[in-house]
């Protein structure tokens, strides 16, 4: 089997994966509508008509001479070889956009997309006044050079799936030079070795392996998009669950406090209904402004729009125990009002009044306690919160972690606070939160 038979058979096996990739990169193309793959497919089947063109006696049993000596076949030819250029030229812009954007890269891409057409007017003219054309041919192949050597430039160090087309960029590129050599070889009759009759046999080469490169780049790019996307359905489920778990904490929290106050001003108002003294009609209105402040707060919730109705912290923090005492006549001794100029978050704010309601309101239904202390102690280093009331107490080291201590330390955790627990039987309780200024 003859050296010459082998490259033969390699063109035409070539050829018939160039003309199953117009078939592949078309029903990509119509299956994703992306553009660089419609750009590739046109570039390989402007590619298979230079071959066919140019080998017509491999593929189409034509003397060579009836094609290289007609009138039309130069200004065909070159009219291919530029179209092949311009199309990988805009395939890798779509590729490459990112760098494509920068903008000595943008100057170049402009530049050699203008010089295009340029070369192709300069080569007719220089055809039809009979001229020699060859610098203009072979200078053709080199046209896409400089955008190709900033593209490596700038995305060398680059890791991922696009090191693959960078390879691809680079052997073609070489492929192209080599082409070049050995058509000026074979335009001035040098023959000295078979593969001098064969001077587009490296093109073919290189764009064999630019394709494999690519289809490889595509199957690792779309697997690495699968697993994004499968990743970002677990970060949105998580998310989800995430929002449904705050949602829980706070209607646990702020919802759930206020019901126990609206709770305890019902009992008291349905006890002395009958009693001259009380005004049985202002705690009616009280209870009015709670259900509608419920409302607001329940929407706000869902909105992830914390405004504390208006109030400030400390404020909606006072006025919540000052109610909930009144309502079971406990004495409320507190700073809140006295504290004007704490530099807090939002978040930190939203989650302080909504763990501070949770431990009031433990404290006023569980404690049997007949005084209740809210203070803020500052130093140098840490602001420190206190709910404290003189009840029945419990061992803190057997605790009964209901949702209401589980969601004030869950609070306190999402604001890098030092949540506690003070404690015993008979002793009355303390809850501190401390955070670090």
């Amino acid at each position: 089997m003859s050296p010459s038979f082998i490259i033969e058979l390699f063109y035409q096996f070539f050829q018939g994966i160039l003309l199953f990739q117009i078939i592949f990169f078309g029903v990509l193309f119509f299956l994703t509508k992306r553009k660089e793959l419609i750009l590739y497919c046109l570039m390989i089947i402007t590619t298979t008509l230079y071959f066919f063109l140019n080998a017509p006696d491999t593929f189409f049993n034509i003397p060579p001479a009836l094609i290289f000596d007609s009138y039309w076949y130069p200004y065909i030819n070159f009219a291919i070889l530029l179209g092949l250029m311009s199309l990988y030229l805009l395939f890798l812009k779509e590729v490459f956009s990112e760098t494509s954007k920068r903008k000595e890269v943008a100057i170049i891409f402009k530049y050699t997309l203008i010089s295009i057409p340029l070369f192709y007017v300069s080569f007719a003219v220089c055809v039809y006044k009979e001229y020699s054309n060859d610098m203009i041919f072979y200078a053709s192949h080199l046209i896409n050079g400089p955008f190709c050597g900033l593209l490596i430039y700038y995305n060398w160090k680059t890791k991922g799936n696009i090191r693959l087309i960078i390879y691809g960029l680079m052997v073609t590129f070489v492929s192209v030079v080599a082409t070049m050599l050995m058509t000026i070889r074979y335009n001035q009759g040098h023959f000295a070795h078979y593969i001098d009759k064969y001077p587009l046999l490296y093109i073919r080469i290189g764009m064999f392996i630019d394709i494999l490169l690519f289809q490889v780049f595509l199957m690792r790019h779309w697997v690495s998009q699968e697993k994004e996307l499968a990743t970002q359905e677990i970060k949105n489920q998580l998310a989800i669950a995430q929002f449904k778990n705050n949602v829980n904490h706070a209607l646990h929290d702020d919802i759930g406090t206020n019901l126990s106050k609206i709770n305890l001003r019902s009992y008291m108002a349905l006890q002395k209904f009958h009693d001259p003294e009380y005004n049985v009609k202002n705690v009616l209105h009280s209870i009015q402004a709670e259900a509608q402040s419920m409302i607001e707060k329940i929407k706000n919730i869902l909105s992830e729009e914390h405004n504390f109705n208006g109030l400030p912290w400390n404020e909606e923090i006072y006025q919540f125990a000052r109610e909930m005492c009144e309502s079971k006549n406990i004495k409320l001794v507190s700073n809140y009002l006295a504290v004007k100029t704490l530099e807090l978050t939002s978040i930190q704010k939203y989650q302080l009044v909504l763990l501070m309601k949770e431990a009031i309101n433990n404290a006023v239904k569980y404690s049997g306690c007949t005084e209740l202390q809210l203070s803020i102690k500052l130093d140098s280093k840490n602001i420190t919160f206190h709910v404290s009331d003189n009840g029945i107490g419990f061992d803190v080291s057997k605790p009964s972690f209901g949702n209401g201590l589980k969601n004030m330390k869950a609070r306190a955790n999402k604001i890098n606070g030092e949540f506690q627990i003070i404690s015993e039987n008979n002793s009355g309780s303390q809850i501190k939160v401390t955070l670090k200024i």
